[in-house]
């Protein structure tokens, strides 16, 4: 993934842009994202710390809660880095249409929030925006997300693309992809 956001870097040059995470974790590539495109405003957004959902999906981690919030902390003391608490199915309340340049799609990977957010991420890009979605995959797996490539799939009026993530030891038997798109409409 990082590969395309450094292709994308190339294309915007140092505009000031916006950007929108969906799904902070630890906001490691949040700081990543912070370093590329330093005149940029990144806003991520994950779910509260203290909500049920937050403790399942933290449990699926080989961080602890407490490993996970402080390596957040830390990664998230960047000037252009806004953090929100909030679920993405509330994204179009809280955001008007055409508002960011890029938007990353990292949150959950399971029906119906990954397809409203891939639905939602068209609706917020502005046009010649790019959208990047993370974990996508033609079977259901722990990390990645049949139900993402399903609704990436029936994307109307984009020329999306798959890029075949490295394979490590732990996906070597299924095949997890990075799918994009820029918004030419």
């Amino acid at each position: 993934k990082e590969i395309i956001f450094e292709e994308i870097k190339k294309k915007i040059k140092n505009k000031k842009i916006r950007i929108l995470e969906i799904g902070t974790f630890d906001a490691k590539f949040t700081n990543w994202l912070s370093n590329l495109f330093p005149k940029g405003k990144i806003i991520t957004i994950d779910i509260d710390h203290k909500s049920k959902n937050f403790i399942i999906l933290e449990k699926s981690s080989s961080f602890t809660k407490e490993l996970l919030l402080k390596n957040r902390k830390k990664n998230l003391k960047r000037k252009n880095i806004k953090f929100i608490q909030m679920n993405s199915l509330d994204l179009m309340k809280k955001f008007s249409r055409k508002s960011f340049d890029i938007i990353f799609v990292d949150g959950y990977h399971k029906n119906p929030i990954v397809s409203h957010d891939i639905k939602n991420s068209y609706a917020l890009i502005k046009k010649n925006g790019y959208v990047v979605v993370d974990d996508l995959s033609y079977s259901s797996h722990m990390n990645s997300s049949l139900d993402g490539m399903n609704a990436f799939k029936k994307l109307k009026n984009t020329e999306a693309e798959l890029l075949l993530k490295h394979v490590r030891p732990h996906n070597y038997l299924f095949k997890s992809y990075v799918g994009f798109y820029q918004k030419k409409s």
